[in-house]
């Protein structure tokens, strides 16, 4: 079945992106002081951006990060953007950005920012975009807990079932979504589509998902 099911073309709810000022007029001043940038495009917005020289504000990686991101909202193609880890590279950091809507992470949409010794972003690898279509849930993370362990077990297991966790989590393909639930079976982590109502795939440890499409 394809991703998202029917609930997605049954009954969607409509999230318009933050507002916020286009990427052109945001480039065209950040050029002024930037004369080394250079601008990569993709669907229609800037995914990544090469030889600036950006001061920022803080005293961690995650808190220039953050300044960047409050002084640079335009660029970020209208996607809401939550710094989650940080990586030492040498003289340079890199600082990796996971996408959320509503609270929700939006799974396997992530996003980077590279910063010098010296605290300057240099770099912002950026192919996420802001969803303005997510179909909303159906069920909750008990149903869903069933659902998982039934996937993983071939039966019903309550006891197994009451073990699980499940975290709400949000599945997209371009700008639109599903709400889906991430849910901790044993070894293995399951994630439903929550409109849908029904099993996406099962993950072991980091191979591919066993069945269905996720994410995207």
């Amino acid at each position: 079945m394809p991703l998202f099911a029917g609930a997605m073309l049954a009954a969607a709810l409509l999230t318009p992106a933050a507002a916020v000022a286009g990427p052109d007029a945001a480039l065209g001043r950040l050029t002024a002081s930037q004369p080394d940038l250079r601008v990569v495009w993709r669907d229609g917005g800037p995914s990544l951006l090469t030889g600036l020289r950006v001061p920022t504000q803080g005293t961690t990686p995650m808190a220039r990060v953050s300044h960047f991101l409050g002084a640079h909202a335009a660029l970020l193609n209208g996607a809401e953007l939550v710094p989650e880890a940080v990586v030492s590279r040498g003289r340079r950091t890199v600082v990796r950005l996971t996408q959320q809507h509503g609270g929700r992470p939006v799974l396997d949409r992530s996003a980077t920012i590279t910063l010098d010794a010296e605290g300057q972003v240099t770099a912002v690898h950026n192919p996420t975009r802001a969803l303005v279509e997510v179909a909303p849930a159906r069920i909750d993370a008990a149903q869903a807990r069933a659902l998982a362990v039934e996937a993983v077990l071939g039966r019903p297991a309550p006891a197994v079932a009451a073990k699980a966790t499940a975290r709400a989590v949000v599945l997209a393909r371009g700008d639109v979504g599903v709400a889906a639930f991430e849910v901790r079976v044993l070894d293995r982590v399951v994630r439903v589509d929550a409109a849908a109502g029904e099993v996406l795939g099962v993950q072991v440890g980091w191979q591919r998902w066993a069945r269905g499409r996720c994410g995207g």
